[in-house]
């Protein structure tokens, strides 16, 4: 490996942990949106889901994972079409979702 490509992965690299994930966003957006309060609440939050995901890792469930895994094309669509209908719903007059 020669050094410019070495300088050029470590620059990379540095931009991409650099980069905040969408976890930052979710807590700004909320933080931003309902105050600080909910953004510590949205903290707390988004921490207990990362506990509990390493947890069952720590704890060799990761046949939660691959399980997941299989069916990730349904989870998938069904993401999909929650997102299409609350995109739908916010061009209508009535009450949102």
């Amino acid at each position: 490996m020669t050094v410019e490509l070495y300088l050029l992965f470590v620059l990379a690299s540095a931009l991409l942990v650099a980069t905040p994930g969408p976890n930052v966003a979710l807590v700004v957006g909320t933080s931003l949106r309902y105050g600080a309060r909910t953004g510590l609440l949205t903290v707390g939050g988004v921490n207990l889901g990362l506990v509990l995901q390493l947890s069952a890792v720590a704890a060799g469930l990761t046949w939660i994972v691959d399980l997941f895994a299989h069916h990730f094309d349904l989870i998938r669509y069904i993401g999909a079409a929650y997102l299409a209908l609350l995109g739908c719903s916010s061009f209508s007059p009535g009450p949102r979702l």
